[in-house]
Parts: C-alpha cells; sequence; structure tokens
C-alpha cells in the first residue's frame, strides 16, 4: 500500500531462477520452460528435472522496504532434489540488480531445528592459538534477541542483530550466497584446518571464520543490551519492538575481506553509521603469521567497540569522534572494551596486556607499539 511504482525489471526470470539455484548448490542448468505469463507478475513455470522436485515456480513481488517504498523482486519457489532432504526454498531476487536478497526454508521438521536450538563450533576465547573450539548455543539471551541470533525459517548466519558472510573481493555485497549455511540442523560446526597459514588457502575454513564472527558479534550485542545499550540507546537491530531507536540497521559482518586482493591485509575496520542505517565491519587475513581475523576475538570485541562509542558520544544519530584526538580516544576505548571481556584485573593489574595476539603472533604487544602496562619502562606513552 502507498506504492505507486516499482518499475520494471532487467534480468528476466530464467536469471532469476539460475541465482536461486545456484545459491542452493544447484548447478544452475535452466529447465525447460512450461508455461510463461506475458504481463502482471509474469508467472514462470519450468519443467522438472533431477535437481527440482516439483516444477520451479518465479514471479514477481514487491518487497517492502518501509513506508511507500519497495524493491521488485522476482520470487523464485524452488523445491531442490540435491541436498537429501528435498527443501522448499522461497527465494527472491532483486529484478535490477540479479542479487539474491532473501532466501527462507519453507519446508518444516518434526525434529528440534528451531532458532532456539541453533548451535556452533567457535574458539570461545581470546587466542585460538592457546585453547581448542567448543560447541555453544548460537539461539541468544532471549531479553537481548526474542527473535534469536538466526532468523526464523533460515539457516544462514544472518539474524535481526548480525548478517555474517565471507566477501572475497572487497565488493561489500550483501548477498547470502556468501554466508555459512547451518542446513535444516541448524549446526552451525564447520572444519578448521588452519589451512591459511599451513598452506595459504583461505577457503577451506571460511565458513567456520563467518560462524566464528557471526557468535562474537551475537554474543557482543547481547552483553552490550543487558548494560543498557538497546533499542532507545541506539543499538543495532532490524527491529527495535516498538521500543525506540531507529529500525533496520542490523550490522554487517564481512570476514576474510578482500582476500583474493593481497593488499588487503593485516587489519580490521568498522565503518560507523547513523542509527536506522546498517554498519559494515571487515576482517581481513594477516600474514608473518598468517591468521584469519575472524578467529581473533580481541580484534572483533576492538571494532565492535567502534559500534558502541560512534553511537553513544554525541548520540546514534550524530558522528563526533573524528580528527586526531577523538580518533584517538575511540582507538584507547575499543582496546578496553576487549581487555576488559577477556582479562581480570585481579589477575594481573599492573599487566602486561596485549589486543590483538593471535592475528600478529606477538605476545609482548600485539597490534600496539607497546602493551598495555602500569610501568611506564613499559609503556612509556601518556596523554602528553
Amino acid at each position: 500500500p502507498g506504492v505507486t511504482s516499482a518499475g520494471a525489471p532487467t534480468i528476466s526470470a530464467e536469471r532469476a531462477l539460475e541465482v536461486a539455484s545456484a545459491g542452493l548448490g544447484l548447478s544452475g542448468e535452466l529447465p525447460e520452460i512450461v508455461e510463461r505469463q506475458a504481463d502482471g507478475e509474469r508467472r514462470t513455470v519450468f519443467a522438472t528435472t533431477a535437481e527440482y522436485v516439483e516444477r520451479p515456480v518465479v514471479r514477481l513481488v514487491l518487497l517492502p522496504l518501509g513506508a511507500g517504498a519497495a524493491r521488485l523482486t522476482w520470487e523464485a519457489m524452488v523445491h531442490e532434489a540435491v541436498s537429501g532432504w528435498d527443501n522448499l526454498y522461497r527465494v527472491l531476487v532483486d529484478a535490477r540488480t540479479g542479487e539474491a536478497v532473501l532466501r527462507e526454508m519453507l519446508t518444516r521438521y518434526a525434529g528440534p531445528t528451531t532458532p532456539a536450538d541453533a548451535v556452533g563450533e567457535v574458539f570461545d576465547c581470546e587466542d585460538p592459538a592457546a585453547c581448542g573450539r567448543t560447541l555453544v548455543s548460537f539461539a541468544g539471551d532471549p531479553t537481548a534477541s526474542p527473535l534469536f541470533w538466526v532468523r526464523d525459517r533460515q539457516n544462514l548466519t544472518q539474524g535481526n542483530n548480525i548478517a555474517a558472510r565471507h566477501d572475497y573481493t572487497a565488493g561489500n555485497s550483501n548477498t547470502e550466497d556468501n554466508m555459512a549455511d547451518g542446513s535444516r540442523k541448524l549446526d552451525f560446526s564447520f572444519p578448521f584446518t588452519n589451512s591459511w597459514e599451513t598452506s595459504g588457502d583461505y577457503g577451506s575454513d571460511s565458513d567456520a571464520g563467518v560462524a566464528n564472527a557471526f557468535y562474537w558479534g551475537n554474543v557482543i550485542h547481547d552483553h552490550w543490551y543487558d548494560l543498557g545499550f538497546d533499542e532507545a540507546a541506539g543499538n543495532y537491530q532490524d527491529d527495535n519492538f516498538g521500543l525506540g531507536g531507529l529500525e533496520g540497521d542490523h550490522v554487517n559482518v564481512d570476514v576474510q575481506d578482500g582476500a583474493t586482493q593481497p593488499f588487503f591485509r593485516n587489519n580490521a575496520n568498522w565503518s560507523p553509521s547513523l542509527d536506522g542505517t546498517p554498519p559494515r565491519t571487515n576482517y581481513y587475513l594477516w600474514t608473518s603469521p598468517e591468521r584469519d581475523g575472524a578467529f581473533d576475538a580481541g580484534v572483533i570485541w576492538h571494532e565492535f567497540g567502534h559500534g558502541l562509542s560512534t553511537r553513544l558520544v554525541g548520540g546514534p544519530s550524530t558522528q563526533c569522534l573524528g580528527g586526531a584526538q577523538g580518533g584517538g580516544m575511540g582507538e584507547g576505548w575499543s582496546d578496553w572494551v576487549a581487555i576488559n571481556r577477556f582479562h581480570d584485573a585481579a589477575s594481573d593489574p599492573a599487566g602486561p596486556i596485549v589486543v590483538g595476539e593471535y592475528v600478529t603472533g606477538n605476545s609482548e604487544r600485539g597490534i600496539r607499539r607497546y602493551p598495555y602496562h602500569l610501568d611506564l619502562a613499559v609503556n612509556p606513552l601518556t596523554y602528553a
């Protein structure tokens, strides 16, 4: 209602089915068209093949974006026959760009496959070199994340708070095809072989990295919500449940960003946004040693710290931390956020403490020139 025109499609129903099918692991080889509607929603029916249980059906639909706004998409109903589960999916493909913007599994199982049952294997520590992986819940805190971490009727690393994916080309694409898929079991446990460090192969551990970053992003969201960084304070959620603030600003988390381009290395970042607009945080591959930033929880907490400070200083609809002084304070606060999570001051109140020990392989100073320490002989830096 209220949308006067959504324009005309620039890609065909056939192309939409190719995109939808490829994202589900099908070959993308087009079946024969058995029925096509010339106008209206341009409903197109394709023949069944060995990859489709039922005839794929593609039609034009509007995806609401807010008051008076909508995106024209092709809706592809795909009943796949390649996974062994014969699941029915609804995939929305942008009718102009050809990008898959929504994918949901419509098949329902009697077994425990709700978002409350989601699990995943992650490095539940700051430095993966010093601990093993742990199977943890991906359900989330019911107060902070009432819609759970994983979106209902989906099995991907996206939800109300976080959308995590790999971004090998640094294209900042929001496509669901690059997300980790927990299958109908909602089990986000993927192999970790440390292949980037041992053989220069980053792709083998990509899903494990996406799941790891998705987990920590949601942990941070729920922890800060409990401390008061909620909807009214300007936190990051698609649905604010009428509790204040602006909606539609989940955090986009890009893992192995720019992996195909060697100059995208040895860093991480956070691009801040005003309340109601999604921010983006990128985690790169590191060299000497070869480590994946998606597995360094301290670095993830640091970057999300920028998301906290840029929304709280001056309010969620301003940006006040520019320049050398503001930027320096933001860096220090973000380091403190990571340190506060993983270090107990009672065990060693003086230090030294570092951030980024895993990605740098440096236990003496991490990503900084000096470790955090009260002894000026160890860290001579002062505000002056």
